[in-house]
């Protein structure tokens, strides 16, 4: 059985954890927005300080944009009925009904691999956006 000083001390643990989450994250950011001295994008920036390597890594996130009219658009485009019982037909599957349709939901993932070929104004980059994510740290002591 559990016992209260079990949960107790779970609940204690817990809260601990969220706070030290929240201090090293503000740490994090703090020495990545040193390191990384204006720069945005995806990138890693490494330097040797005071006996620590310091390994920094940037990145972009590059989704598309789910409030875009043409985005929300294909997604009911996808997400109709009709093209679902046609998806379900082309392989074989048919005389399904409307709620085994609606069971499945239709998404739109962008490729990034194939985002890297297409040009740089082709309408795909008006459906797209690119956020910053929070930086990776790595710090470790030097050997010597």
């Amino acid at each position: 059985m559990i016992t209260i000083n079990q949960i107790q001390k779970w609940m204690h643990d817990s809260m601990q954890l969220k706070a030290y989450k929240k201090v090293e994250l503000q740490g994090r950011k703090e020495i990545c927005t040193e390191v990384f001295q204006g720069r945005t994008g995806k990138f890693t920036e490494t330097l040797k300080q005071d006996g620590f390597k310091i390994k920094a890594y940037s990145n972009v996130d590059v989704k598309f944009d789910s409030d875009d009219q043409c985005v929300m658009d294909l997604l009911e485009q996808f997400n109709d009925v009709g093209m679902k019982q046609a998806m379900f037909n082309a392989i074989g599957i048919s005389d399904l009904i409307d709620a085994e349709c609606d069971c499945v939901k239709v998404k739109i993932e962008l490729s990034k691999t194939n985002l890297k070929l297409i040009p740089d104004d082709s309408f795909i980059y008006d459906m797209i956006i690119e956020r910053e994510v929070t930086p990776t740290l790595e710090i470790t002591a030097i050997e010597e």
